[in-house]
Parts: C-alpha cells; sequence; structure tokens
C-alpha cells in the first residue's frame, strides 16, 4: 500500500513539474486585453522562469513575482513592481497588464499564443511568445 501511494507521489511531482515546464523559460508580449487589441510592444512582456520565477516589464515599470502551474491552473502571486511614473496611457496599459496577470486562474498554451482565463472563464488576456524557442 505505501509503495502504491509513494509511486502515486512520485507520478504527481513528475506531472506537476512537466506542467510547470509548459511555460517554463518563455516570453510573452500582450496581443489583446480584456478584449482589447494591443499594439506590439516589446517593452510589455511577461517572462515565466525556471523555480516558478516571473519577471518582465508592464511598458514602464520592471514586474516580478512567482506562479504556480497544475494541469490548466495558473496561479500567479502578488506581482512586485518598481515605482517609475510614466504618461497616463502608459500606467493605464501597464495597471491592465499586471492585473490580467494577477487575475488569470487558468491558461492554455497553443503553439506560440498563450490564453490566460479568469476563474469564471472569460478570457483576461492573450499573448503570443517573442522568444521563439
Amino acid at each position: 500500500m505505501y509503495g502504491v501511494l509513494l509511486s502515486f507521489a512520485a507520478s504527481f511531482a513528475v506531472v506537476a513539474m512537466a506542467d510547470a515546464q509548459q511555460l517554463a523559460g518563455s516570453e510573452w508580449t500582450p496581443t489583446e486585453i480584456a478584449g482589447a487589441p494591443q499594439e506590439e510592444d516589446f517593452d510589455v512582456f511577461v517572462q515565466f522562469g525556471s523555480e516558478n520565477r516571473l519577471s518582465g516589464s508592464g511598458g514602464c515599470n520592471r514586474i516580478s513575482g512567482s506562479y504556480q502551474i497544475a494541469g490548466e491552473e495558473l496561479s500567479i502571486g502578488s506581482v512586485a513592481m518598481t515605482r517609475r511614473l510614466c504618461p497616463p496611457p502608459l500606467m493605464d496599459r501597464e495597471k491592465r497588464f499586471v492585473s490580467a496577470l494577477e487575475a488569470a486562474q487558468t491558461y492554455l498554451r497553443q503553439k506560440t499564443v498563450l490564453t490566460l482565463s479568469g476563474s469564471d472563464g472569460l478570457i483576461l488576456m492573450k499573448l503570443r511568445q517573442t522568444d521563439w524557442d
């Protein structure tokens, strides 16, 4: 019985690691936030790094935080940001970008397109992969 439980636990750990690897090492820029198309701007991006850390830029400020993946579920903790001031349109876009990241509950990766959705299943943001690997 204990062997079966250990085998199950080991299998679950391997699956969880494989899930995290779906995004680890990739970089994304938003193409749509809350249904509104976004201009292609490589200053706005998120990188999903190893050890469940993320970093990037909202276009004005640097961002960092943590993330967890289990199957199709995605959990992003509070995103920390530097405190630079920029013109209101940039700050508004940055706020929408970070809010969408923090509200994400599920993700769907289809090759170079990443879709983040909220707990209600509505799409929060679509992103395009920019690191090409």
